[in-house]
């Protein structure tokens, strides 16, 4: 796994385990590298939080994660209600 490897190279000691599609859980020799471990993962493209212990940790300025899944949802949503009319009079528009 990329991380595992790039994580030795830095000599953190981690070791990841993948949980589900969305989870990574990840168990550290030493506890003192946590805050170096936080920041590796925050800037990886496909890190979108952190939890450790009770603490969900993102990026700054990020919405929590249910916020911006439940976002999607709605625009799904929105885009699927949409009547074929409707979707046939944007099309004559644009020609």
């Amino acid at each position: 796994m990329k991380w595992t490897k790039i994580l030795r190279t830095g000599s953190l000691g981690v070791r990841f385990r993948g949980v589900d599609l969305n989870t990574i859980m990840f168990n550290m020799e030493r506890g003192q590298h946590t805050t170096e471990l936080k920041e590796f993962a925050l800037n990886q493209p496909e890190a979108y939080d952190i939890k450790i212990g009770d603490q969900v940790l993102r990026r700054p300025g990020d919405p929590p994660l249910e916020e911006v899944v439940e976002k999607l949802q709605n625009e799904k949503k929105r885009v699927e209600n949409d009547s074929p009319a409707e979707s046939n009079r944007h099309l004559k528009e644009e020609l």
